[in-house]
């Protein structure tokens, strides 16, 4: 299981993410010592937390299309939704004061394949552009690289003022810094 402690309280516990596998999200309350199954039987399951564990993104791999696709889910509702985007949750990252905002690396246009297994393996790669996303709203809004550069995003963070966004692209390990500032 991939371990993380999205609240202070709670230990969630993920399978690792394979498109050739049912994947799992499960939730263990420390406090009433109980388990709860949050995400179940979704294959290519990757999930990523808010720092405040309030929310959550993650992807699936939708084997209709041979793509990963991107949702948010309410973990008090249980309720998902589809955010019409077709990427990994690991190529994302939460605004740090305002949870309802993330910053992805999107492939304008992704090859078919098994995901995330080829993509992790380094069989294939992605031209992300760098887009913001409004939970809320669903407002989906590309914010300008110098000179139109693309990157495949990994590791995607942002500063706790949100004035900017850090990742690295995968091509090369370079570690990259996006000012956020007016966005």
């Amino acid at each position: 299981f991939l371990a993380a402690w999205p609240a202070r309280n709670t230990l969630s516990l993920a399978t690792r993410p394979s498109g050739a596998a049912a994947g799992f999200l499960f939730a263990y309350d420390t406090t009433t010592r109980r388990l709860s199954k949050l995400l179940g039987d979704l294959p290519g399951l990757e999930v990523l937390w808010s720092s405040s564990g309030r929310r959550l993104i993650y992807s699936t791999y939708d084997t209709e299309i041979r793509l990963p696709r991107l949702f948010s889910f309410d973990p008090q509702t249980r309720t998902a939704e589809d955010l019409g985007v077709l990427t990994h949750a690991s190529k994302c990252a939460f605004g740090s004061t305002n949870e309802t905002l993330i910053y992805c690396g999107i492939e304008a246009r992704p090859q078919s394949a098994l995901y995330p297994d080829d993509w992790l393996a380094g069989t294939l790669s992605f031209n992300d552009q760098l887009w913001k996303i409004d939970l809320t709203t669903l407002e989906k809004t590309l914010l300008e690289a110098p000179n139109n550069q693309t990157f495949d995003v990994i590791r995607a963070r942002v500063s706790p003022d949100d004035r900017f966004l850090y990742f690295v692209d995968k091509k090369n390990n370079s570690l990259w810094s996006y000012a956020l500032k007016g966005e």
